[in-house]
């Protein structure tokens, strides 16, 4: 499961918060520990590599990313490789999601009720008066292409035995004014195991948090790579993803961009360009409790609420 902050979370850019100073959360011992390997090949911040730990109980799971920036343009920048840090807890008894910025030294906490509050959401992400008419005047959006097929392959991957799901996503915009089209076309292979003993808390975990959260928890599991490109309710789309139901163990994400020049005429020209390439593999599962100094909040860091 890559986590991926879903198009709810990412759309939410004008919050009002209230900082207020409390002691740090401290995390249940977990059921299941997770840990991933993921590479990637991103067109905007080069060669990343990244390792993530993912604790389940059956009521809370707890997310940790270190990634390095390895690509040469990066550490040409910076002058050498630069890291980051990601921790996020879901903690579906207090109803909430906290992030922390390590930067800023605060943890941002929001409600899942507002996450899966399309109306919150929408006022959130609104585009000033005026905005919406010109953009409709101008483009027409297709709706967008999914499809999910179960393949029936089955495998043995980096020792796990898992089995063959691919997505693919279509996604096509029209410029009237330039006569040009802007097409996006994301694939994921992802392979998935119900195998596993740890599935059974990732799948208790999902299934509560989808009683808060609805069908919108999907993009949090192991389509997360496919969906954040999603807009909208996942609802046309309920059918496909239940398909894709599996602890997972490995993903490869394709996105490219293509763009038509002068669409239906004799100098009609295309450009394709490569935007990213992600591979995630699982590389070790664990019963019982994981060592809580990976998710742990420093001490200090300060509260700020979502509103």
């Amino acid at each position: 499961m890559t986590f991926k902050r879903s198009a709810a979370v990412l759309a939410m850019t004008c919050w009002l918060v209230i900082l207020v100073s409390l002691p740090a959360v401290q995390c249940e011992a977990a059921e299941a520990l997770l840990v991933y390997d993921i590479k990637t090949d991103d067109a905007f911040t080069g060669e990343k590599e990244a390792v993530m730990q993912t604790a389940f109980t059956s009521r809370a799971m707890y997310v940790d990313v270190k990634t390095r920036f390895i690509g040469s343009w990066m550490k040409r920048i910076f002058g050498k490789v630069t890291e980051s840090r990601d921790t996020t807890h879901f903690l579906l008894d207090e109803r909430q999601i906290h992030e922390v910025n390590y930067s800023r030294g605060n943890i941002r906490v929001t409600p899942l009720d507002q996450i899966a509050d399309v109306s919150w959401v929408s006022e959130k992400n609104a585009r000033p008066a005026g905005v919406e008419e010109m953009i409709k005047e101008r483009y027409t959006v297709e709706p967008g292409q999914f499809q999910i097929t179960p393949t029936g392959i089955n495998a043995v991957i980096n020792g796990f035995e898992a089995q063959r799901i691919d997505a693919t996503l279509r996604l096509e915009t029209y410029d009237k004014k330039k006569n040009a089209s802007s097409m996006t076309f994301i694939t994921q292979e992802l392979w998935v195991s119900r195998a596993l003993p740890q599935y059974r808390v990732y799948q208790a975990f999902f299934g509560a948090l989808a009683s808060q959260m609805g069908l919108e928890a999907e993009r949090l599991k192991g389509l997360s790579s496919i969906l954040q490109y999603w807009d909208g309710s996942l609802d046309p789309i309920r059918d496909q993803i239940s398909a894709s139901e599996g602890l997972p163990v490995k993903s490869v994400t394709s996105v490219e961009a293509v763009y038509i020049k002068n669409v239906g005429s004799p100098e009609s020209e295309t450009i394709r360009k490569q935007i990213k390439t992600e591979t995630l593999l699982l590389q070790s599962v664990q019963d019982g409790a994981a060592d809580r100094s990976a998710f742990e909040f420093p001490k200090e860091f300060q509260f700020v609420y979502v509103k």
